[in-house]
This record gives C-alpha cells, sequence and structure tokens, in this order.
C-alpha cells in the first residue's frame, strides 16, 4: 500500500478532530497499548487543553 504522508505532515480525521501531526507509520505488524496494528496505521500527537495526546489511526481516515 502507498503511504500517503510523511513524518512532520499536518493532518485532520475525516470526522471532525483537531490538527495532529504525523509521528512515523507502524512498520509490519506492531502493538500499541494492546492492539494489533498494520502498516496503513500512523502514530500521531496533538494538544488537547494544554496536554499532548497520542493515538493511532488508518492512513485513510486522514486528510491532509
Amino acid at each position: 500500500m502507498v503511504r500517503k504522508f510523511i513524518a512532520g505532515d499536518r493532518v485532520q480525521s475525516k470526522q471532525y478532530s483537531p490538527t495532529m501531526e504525523i509521528i512515523k507509520y507502524l512498520t509490519g505488524q506492531q502493538l500499541f497499548d494492546g492492539k494489533l496494528f498494520s502498516d496503513l496505521n500512523v502514530e500521531c500527537v496533538w494538544y488537547e487543553k494544554e496536554e499532548l495526546k497520542k493515538d493511532i489511526f488508518n492512513q485513510r481516515k486522514l486528510l491532509k
């Protein structure tokens, strides 16, 4: 599958979300917080009420 983003890109979820920054693609099958993710998923960070948040999103659900 083609990667749509690179680290540092600013993205938003297709559903409303704050602007997030791509940190990295998950390579192969990786565990994150007890969940298994494929290489189509990216790790994103953002600030919410001055608190740093982090989560994993499928690249197909994000817009640049």
